[in-house]
């Protein structure tokens, strides 16, 4: 689930405040609003989000490996 829909999840599932959410997991308020814009979690907050939550972020680019042919 990418970073601002499992946020919004859990704000809209837990009856949470942006201001509460950011003090369970150790953030700021403005992280929060950061993070519903797109923002992506750093790794340190998506495991404290999924300890406290059970919902696990996943929106780690993808890289694709190009091949070069000669």
């Amino acid at each position: 689930m990418k970073t601002h829909e499992a946020v919004q999840e859990v704000i809209n599932k837990h009856k949470l405040t942006k201001y509460r959410l950011a003090m369970m997991i150790g953030a700021t308020p403005p992280s929060v609003d950061q993070w519903l814009r797109g923002t992506r979690m750093s790794p340190a907050y998506k495991v404290k989000f999924n300890e406290l939550f059970g919902v696990k972020i996943n929106d780690d680019p993808v890289y694709i490996s190009s091949s070069s042919s000669k």
